[in-house]
Parts: C-alpha cells; structure tokens; sequence
C-alpha cells in the first residue's frame, strides 16, 4: 500500500511539475508584452494567489500561536515582507 501511494504522489507531482513548467513558459513568452501592466490577466492571477497563500499561512499561525503579541508580529511580518 505504501509503494503504491508513493508512486502515485511522484505521478502526481511529475504532472504539476509539467503543468508548472508550461505555465512559466507561457506567461514568460507574455510577459514581454504586458510586463508592467497592473492590469494584465497574470498580475492579477499573482494578486489572488498571494493573497489567498497569506490567509491560509496566517489563520493557521493565528490557530497554533497562543500569544496575541506573536500573532500580530508574524502577521504583520509576512504580510510585509511577503512569502
């Protein structure tokens, strides 16, 4: 059972790692155009994404952390330098 899940999760993480590749090649081929438009589709893609990382990493700190001091300072840490 082990060595099935394990190969599954490489298959699985094979596939990501394509699909991850092919993203980047694409917005790289794009970014060219819109490298600096606030407005570009891939901008706001990065946008959401940071922000739904940083909820999800910060209510799980916010769950762990006892201290309201460290919970402030870590969130206002990560939201200030980012991932």
């Amino acid at each position: 059972m082990a060595a099935s899940m394990a190969v599954a999760l490489m298959t699985l993480f094979s596939v990501l790692s394509c699909v991850m590749v092919a993203a980047s090649v694409y917005l790289a081929m794009d970014c060219y155009r819109s490298c600096l438009d606030p407005k570009a589709w891939w901008m706001k893609t990065i946008a959401i994404d940071f922000w739904i990382y940083m909820v999800i990493v910060v209510t799980w700190f916010f769950y762990k952390e006892s201290s309201w001091i460290k919970k402030l300072l870590f969130s206002v840490g990560i939201f200030w330098f980012g991932r």
